[in-house]
């Protein structure tokens, strides 16, 4: 017999986004390498950092169950607030970097039309981003997770920085 995978499981949910992640950092990192595209290479640095979110996320979820102890008589279910607000500043401290890097190349000048492996790479990656998006927050709400929910908004801002 075979075991069916619960999709609707906080784990699965989880490392999916840590395979498209991964997968999509990799795509995003040589379509930018060969598309000459400095946007496809930061969006790539973002993906990785979503990644690192979403590892961050898996790790609170499996501390989150631990039973009461010694030192936590009320539980460890507040760790998923403190990752949410994680997740939160990981974003807005990658968005800094993003912004920075824009506004470093545009004043310097550095910049180089992109190719079409560019734009293929930033339309991919915001269909995936959007589809994890929507199935991360699906999950999120079902189980009234803040550190899925955080995590989806995550992938939904991966989605709108391949836009640019």
């Amino acid at each position: 017999m075979s075991k069916r995978i619960d999709f609707k499981n906080e784990y699965v949910c989880t490392i999916i986004g840590l395979i498209v992640n991964g997968v999509l950092t990799i795509f995003k990192f040589l379509a930018g390498i060969f598309g000459h595209s400095q946007a496809m290479l930061a969006d790539a640095i973002h993906s990785l950092s979503d990644g690192f979110a979403t590892a961050i996320t898996y790790i609170a979820l499996k501390l989150a169950k631990k039973p009461e102890d010694r030192e936590h008589p009320y539980g460890h279910e507040n760790i998923e607030i403190i990752v949410s607000w994680v997740v939160a500043v990981l974003l807005l401290l990658t968005g800094i970097y993003l912004g920075y890097s824009a506004i470093h190349t545009w004043y310097h000048g550095h910049y180089v039309v992109p190719t079409k492996i560019a734009a293929i790479a930033a339309g991919v990656s915001i269909v995936l981003k959007e589809i994890l998006y929507r199935y991360t927050i699906h999950i999120g709400r079902i189980l009234n997770s803040p550190a899925l929910k955080a995590n989806a908004y995550d992938h939904r801002s991966d989605a709108f920085s391949s836009i640019g």
